[in-house]
C-alpha cells in the first residue's frame, strides 16, 4: 500500500505496518498510563482491534520537525494512538487503519472532539487542544459549536493555559482539582503562582491539601485585590512607570471574557497592586512634607492604631472613620469640614501595615472647635464590668431557650415542597448567610466536627441530600439568625422561631420554662468531692 496514493474523501479502511504510524504532535491526550495500556494490550491479544485507528499521510513538516524519531513513519495517527501504543504491547505486526486526506484544523478539531467523548481526558490537556484550534485561527465561538460546548466552558478551559508548568503537573497528577487550578491561573506572576499553588497543595493537620473553599478564600486574600478598596486613584495611567490604569489592565478580571460582574473589580498581580500602594505612600508622604504637615510612622503609629484595620487611640480620630457620638454616625472628616479652616491642625499616620497615610487629628481639639459651631460630641457612658455581666448571663439564657425551642421546630416533619432548586436554595442560602450562623448551622448537622469542618462537609453533603433534607436545611438557615442573642447589640424578639414554633404547634412559653428548669438545675451547687473538710 502506498499512502501517498490518492484516497476518496470518506477515507480507505487498510491494514498497515505498526512501524508506519508516529503520534500526532497536536494530539490534546498527553498522559497514557501504563496499567491501563497493558490491560488493552492484553485484550488486543485476545481479540484484536477492533476499530480502525484513524490516520492521514504525515505532512512533510512533521517528519522533518521529530526527525530521526519519525524516519519509518508515514502516517499521523488523528485518533486512536491508545490503540496504537496497546498494540505495540501486543507484538502486533500491523493494524487496521482509516487513512483520509485532512487539512491542519480538522485534524485538530478531531482530535479535540474525539478525546472529549472519552473517559478521562486531562483538564489540562482538554485546555491545549482547544488552544490549538484558537491558534488555527478558529474563534472562541467556533470553537464551542465545533465541540458542543458553550463559550464560557471553552474560556475556563483555554484559562488554564495561563498555569506555570508546576501547576500544570499538579492538575495533571491531580494533586489539586481543575476549580483550583482555574484560581491559581488568574495569578499572572510567575513567581506568585508557586507560592499559591505551594499553599493549597501544603497539607493540614489532617494531611489534606485546601478545599477549592479554602482556597478561593486564601487566594482572594493574600492573591487578589478589590479595586473599589484602593488606597490609590486606578483611572490614573502613570503612577506605575510600567503599567496602564488598572481600568484598563488585562489583569483586572472584568477586562477577560465572561467574568462575573461581581468579580469584575478585582485586581489579579499582587505585585503591580503593591507597586502603585507604594508609589500613591510616596506622594502622599512628599505633599505631606511640602504641607508641613507632621507625619507619625513606625513604633509610635502603632501606639495610635494597634491595627492598621483598628480605631485610633492616644487621644486621636481618623478622618475617615465614623463618629459614633452623634446621631446617623457621620465621619469625622464631614465634621472637620464644619470648622473654621486651619483651627484643628491634621496629622499624617504612617502605619507600617497600612496601604496609605491616614489623616488623623487630636480628638480634644476637635472637640473643642465642633463645640464652637454649635455641634457637640457626648460621650458614650462606660457600664459597669457587674451590669455587663449581668447582661451577658441574659443573653447566654435567652440563647439556650432559642436553641430548644430552634431543636423542637427541626424535630418536627418536613412538608414535601417543589425540588426544582432546592440545592440551589440551599446553596445560595447558606453561603450568604453571616458567618457566625453559618457556622451554627453546619454544626447542628455535623455537632462532632469543629466549624470549619462542620461547614465544609456539609457543603458537600448538599448535592446528595434527599428533597426532605434539602428543605431542612433551608428551614435551618432561615431560622438560625433568631437563635442567637448578642447582648452588647441588643436583644431582639426571635421572630422567625415564634412565628415557625406556633405554626407547627409548639408552645414557645412552655419551651423556656422547660429551659429554665434546666438552668436551674445547672446552677445547684455541685457536691464536695471526697476527701475535702467541712
Amino acid at each position: 500500500m502506498n499512502p501517498r496514493d490518492t484516497i476518496p474523501d470518506e477515507g480507505q479502511l487498510l491494514r498497515a505496518d505498526v512501524e508506519l504510524l508516529f503520534p500526532s504532535p497536536t494530539n490534546p491526550r498527553k498522559s497514557f498510563p501504563e496499567a491501563e495500556l497493558l490491560e488493552l494490550a492484553e485484550s488486543i491479544k485476545q481479540l484484536g482491534v477492533m476499530q480502525p485507528i484513524l490516520v492521514r499521510p504525515l505532512p512533510a513538516e512533521i517528519k522533518a520537525r521529530v526527525a530521526p524519531l519519525a524516519d519509518q513513519a508515514e502516517l499521523e495517527i488523528v485518533a486512536g494512538e491508545r490503540r496504537w501504543r496497546a498494540s505495540r504491547l501486543a507484538g502486533m505486526a500491523d493494524v487496521p487503519i482509516l487513512l483520509r486526506h485532512l487539512d491542519d484544523r480538522t485534524v485538530i478539531c478531531m482530535q479535540v472532539v474525539e478525546n472529549l467523548q472519552r473517559e478521562g481526558l486531562n483538564a489540562i490537556d482538554e485546555a491545549e487542544g482547544f488552544g490549538q484550534l484558537l491558534e488555527q485561527g478558529m474563534s472562541t465561538q467556533e470553537v464551542a459549536t465545533r465541540v458542543g460546548k458553550s463559550k464560557a466552558y471553552i474560556y475556563a478551559k483555554v484559562k488554564l493555559l495561563d498555569l506555570r508548568e508546576e501547576a500544570r503537573t499538579a492538575l495533571r497528577e491531580k494533586k489539586i482539582k481543575e476549580s483550583v487550578a482555574l484560581l491559581i491561573a488568574r495569578i499572572p506572576v510567575p513567581e506568585l503562582q508557586r507560592k499559591a499553588l505551594a499553599g493549597v497543595i501544603a497539607p493540614d493537620y489532617n494531611g489534606e491539601p485546601m478545599s477549592y473553599r479554602q482556597a478561593a478564600g486564601w487566594i482572594q486574600r493574600d492573591f487578589t485585590h478589590r479595586l473599589t478598596r484602593a488606597p490609590f486613584d486606578t483611572t490614573d495611567e502613570h503612577l506605575h512607570p510600567a503599567s496602564t490604569s488598572c481600568t484598563k489592565c488585562c489583569d483586572r478580571l472584568g477586562n477577560q471574557p465572561d467574568t462575573a460582574p461581581d468579580l469584575a473589580d478585582v485586581c489579579t498581580d499582587s505585585v503591580c497592586y503593591r507597586q502603585k500602594a507604594e508609589a500613591h505612600q510616596a506622594k502622599q508622604r512628599a505633599a505631606a512634607e511640602a504641607e508641613g504637615r507632621p507625619i507619625i510612622s513606625g513604633a509610635d503609629a502603632k501606639k495610635i492604631r494597634s491595627y492598621f484595620t483598628s480605631s485610633c487611640s492616644e487621644g486621636y480620630v481618623a478622618l475617615d472613620e465614623r463618629c459614633y457620638e452623634i446621631e446617623d454616625y457621620p465621619y469625622y472628616r464631614e465634621l472637620y469640614e464644619q470648622v473654621p479652616t486651619g483651627q484643628v491642625p491634621v496629622t499624617m499616620l504612617d502605619h507600617p501595615d497600612d496601604e496609605c497615610l491616614r489623616e488623623i487629628v487630636v480628638k480634644a481639639d476637635l472637640s473643642t472647635a465642633l463645640k464652637a459651631v454649635g455641634v457637640n460630641l457626648i460621650a458614650r457612658s462606660n457600664t459597669g464590668t457587674a451590669e455587663r455581666k449581668k447582661e451577658e448571663e441574659k443573653a447566654e439564657a435567652e440563647n439556650r431557650y432559642r436553641r430548644r425551642l430552634f431543636n423542637e421546630i427541626r424535630s418536627q416533619p418536613v412538608l414535601m415542597l417543589t425540588t426544582v432548586d432546592l440545592l440551589e436554595l440551599a446553596e445560595f442560602g447558606l453561603t450568604r448567610l453571616y458567618e457566625e450562623y453559618r457556622y451554627l448551622v453546619a454544626q447542628t448537622w455535623y455537632p462532632e466536627c469543629k466549624r470549619k469542618e462542620a461547614l465544609e462537609r456539609l457543603h458537600e453533603r448538599l448535592p446528595n441530600m434527599t428533597d426532605t433534607e434539602l428543605m431542612a436545611v433551608l428551614r435551618d438557615i432561615v431560622l438560625a439568625q433568631d437563635v442567637k442573642s448578642i447582648s452588647w447589640i441588643g436583644t431582639s424578639e426571635p421572630t422567625r422561631l415564634l412565628e415557625a414554633a406556633i405554626r407547627i404547634g409548639i408552645d414557645p412559653e412552655r419551651v423556656r420554662k422547660d429551659q429554665e428548669r434546666v438552668d436551674a438545675g445547672t446552677k445547684q451547687a455541685a457536691p464536695k468531692k471526697k476527701g475535702t473538710t467541712q
